[in-house]
């Protein structure tokens, strides 16, 4: 009769056996760690090239809004410069105009040439008070004016500098826009201040078409 015979020892491995596991289990974990070295290393390089990229299209949207900027207060310099806002004009004096609608009148002249860049303008007196106003959005009658004395905009500008706000909700429109000021000067005499709302919107299309952005995905890998 055949019987089995079991054993409970443990079964022994060879020299050679041995030394290829434990060969096996290093080169394991060795893999594992220059693996994970390479992947972290590949993130740290990625991560610049991120950085890299990101203060590389910063500064060129910067160049796009500066330049934006510049042309615009161009615009308000050439306008103040060319444009007898303070002083009679005899032509408009003999259609009937008095000073207040020639102010009007070349404010609205400027206004249509800029519509894409220009929501509002206003001129001020010496005294800060509004002497003429217009808007793509609205009429305002001389009632309405108001005096913008204790405005640092008007503060920078009849100190002779120009003042350039940060990104705001225009109260006029209601849009994002920037509030833009500069001295009327005639000799070395301050007339008066011209206030600008400028657009926002056409300056982020300009910052999209220079970038090629089509919609807000666009925008998102705009800045990585």
């Amino acid at each position: 009769m055949d019987s089995k015979i079991e054993t409970n020892q443990p079964i022994k491995l060879n020299l050679a056996t041995r030394l290829g596991l434990s060969f096996a289990i290093v080169s394991t974990v060795t893999l594992l760690i220059l693996s994970l070295v390479l992947i972290y290393a590949s993130y740290q390089t990625q991560r610049n090239e991120i950085q890299i990229h990101q203060i590389k299209t910063a500064r060129e949207v910067s160049l796009v809004i500066s330049s934006y900027i510049s042309d615009v207060l161009t615009s308000l310099n050439l306008f103040a410069l060319m444009q007898p806002l303070f002083d009679i004009d005899h032509d408009n004096t003999k259609q009937g105009l008095s000073l207040h609608d020639n102010q009007t009148e070349q404010l609205n002249k400027l206004l249509v040439h800029r519509r894409l860049v220009l929501n509002a303008l206003t001129l001020l007196d010496t005294q800060g008070m509004e002497i003429a106003k217009v808007s793509q959005f609205r009429t305002y009658l001389p009632k309405e004016y108001k005096n913008q004395a204790n405005h640092e905009t008007f503060k920078q500008a009849m100190s002779g500098s120009h003042y350039i706000s940060l990104v705001g909700i225009s109260p006029t429109s209601g849009l994002l826009s920037i509030n833009i000021a500069i001295p009327i000067i005639r000799g070395d005499v301050i007339q008066g201040v011209l206030c600008a709302d400028m657009c926002r919107s056409q300056c982020d299309f300009l910052v999209a078409r220079s970038f090629q952005c089509k919609n807000w995905r666009d925008w998102l890998c705009l800045f990585g």
